[in-house]
This record gives C-alpha cells, structure tokens and sequence, in this order.
C-alpha cells in the first residue's frame, strides 16, 4: 500500500508542477526544496496539534524520507485550504474533497476510515445530553 501511495503522491505533484523528471537528479550542492502540504488542523488520529505526528502526517513523511525534499505541513481550515492552493502559497493538499477546487491534479484517496462506534456488551450507556 506504501508503494502504491507514494506512487500516487508524486504523480500527482509532477503533474502539479511541484517536480520534474530531473528532481532525482538534482545536484549535491543546490538547496533541498520544501514542499508546502497542506492539512487539516485536528483530526485524530490521522493529524495532531502542529502536525507533528497521526496517521497521514507520518505516511506521507516517511514517503518523503529518501527524496530530495523536506516536507511542510500547514494546518489550515477546509477553505483556506483550497484558496492557499489556488493562489500557489501551497504545493499540494492532503485529504480533499476531488470536487472542492478545479485546480490542481487530484489523486485517488490513498486513506480510507470509517466512523464507528463501539461497547462492551453488558456495559452501561449513559448520554450526558
């Protein structure tokens, strides 16, 4: 899934613009480009407070590991979001709606979740609303 993932990221920032077929290439003594991704400002477990860590942040870090980039993640809400990339502040967004924004490549989802809800049988339930 990692590979397939990766595979996905990178075509859809080629197609972006954010790489060229030559970024591998990229002499020792030029300066590493930053990639400017942005994410959602909470949502656990797949992003923490200062995007430090969760499931999204660490995938798409350890993808980014051996390339010749560093990563920046910028936490912003859903519509900042999609007019910082519109207006080029950012290089990519992670986890968007295809349909938000014409701009760009989107990709296929590369994280899949479904919300549940779970009790151990006998266990009291009790609403506090």
């Amino acid at each position: 899934m990692l590979r397939n993932t990766a595979k996905t990221i990178m075509i859809a920032l080629c197609l972006g613009g954010v790489l060229s077929p030559a970024a591998s290439a990229q002499p020792e003594n030029e300066s590493v480009k930053t990639l400017r991704l942005a994410t959602r400002e909470f949502i656990p477990p797949y992003v923490y407070e200062n995007a430090d860590s969760g499931i999204e942040v660490d995938l798409v870090t350890a993808i980014f590991r051996d390339m010749p980039f560093d990563v920046e993640f910028v936490q912003l809400p859903r519509i900042r979001m999609i007019s910082s990339f519109e207006d080029n502040q950012l290089d990519g967004i992670l986890t968007q709606n295809v349909t938000a924004s014409t701009t760009g490549c989107p990709t296929e989802w590369y994280i899949e979740h479904q919300n549940v809800a779970c009790r151990s049988k006998g266990a009291a339930f009790r609403s506090t609303r």
